[in-house]
């Protein structure tokens, strides 16, 4: 599969939907095994701004967001600003191949109304649909190497990587439909404060300069802290509930 297709429907009803889809709260979902799942705090400076809330499951969603089937990943992602609002401001579903590729995804985010954007990964090229009230825009942009799906609304969409191994991965933004180089490396096994603790986890970083990510995980390969120090942003793991 590659184009989700899940039945448009009012703003709140498909947030809702899709928030559904990272607490299990559907009985058929919590039938796939399920990789990972939590919740990370999102703070600029001291002040906490934001959470997200996600789950990765192996194998893709399918198009009637019934389960999961075949080869891949799927990872369900909700996004909270402020980190007190009661209903999702932005909420995304994105698959992925058995290569940590991405093969699809839908996303929806609130702005000025809500728009809703699908996105479809081929061999050569991306296509992109971004749905509003005002009607239905597309674009088709060039696929090359390795892909890294990007929004600045949703962190944890930094859950998978593509590839462990070092070396330059292609960034997409869907909204903006921009494409950026970037190097990722890996740095081993290094020291990062964590919730006020000391703790040893894989250092990745993704990008150069001042769009440089500092990307942290655990040695099960969860996403723990992303640090973005050129918006003194800073997404830390909260402990279990």
């Amino acid at each position: 599969m590659t184009l989700i297709r899940l039945p448009y429907a009012s703003r709140t009803a498909s947030l809702v939907l899709l928030a559904g889809l990272s607490s299990l709260a559907q009985p058929a979902l919590s039938q796939a095994r399920e990789l990972d799942s939590g919740v990370l705090v999102v703070s600029r400076g001291s002040e906490v701004i934001g959470r997200e809330e996600f789950t990765l499951h192996r194998g893709q969603l399918s198009e009637a967001g019934a389960g999961f089937v075949g080869a891949g990943f799927t990872v369900s992602a909700t996004a909270y600003y402020p980190s007190s609002r009661s209903y999702a401001s932005a909420a995304s579903v994105i698959t992925f191949g058995a290569d940590s590729q991405p093969a699809g995804a839908r996303m929806d985010l609130e702005g000025n109304g809500q728009t809703t954007t699908f996105v479809d990964f081929t061999a050569r090229r991306i296509t992109v649909r971004h749905r509003t009230s005002a009607g239905e825009s597309a674009g088709q942009y060039p696929r090359s190497g390795r892909m890294l799906l990007i929004d600045d609304s949703i962190l944890c969409l930094l859950t998978l990587l593509p590839g462990a191994n070092s070396g330059p991965v292609t960034l997409f933004y869907p909204r903006s439909g921009q494409t950026i180089r970037a190097p990722l490396e890996d740095l081993g096994v290094e020291l990062t404060t964590v919730n006020g603790d000391e703790r040893q986890l894989q250092h990745v970083t993704l990008g150069t300069d001042d769009q440089i990510r500092h990307i942290w995980y655990d040695s099960r390969g969860h996403l723990i802290k992303v640090e973005i120090p050129a918006q003194n942003l800073i997404a830390v793991r909260s402990a279990r509930r």
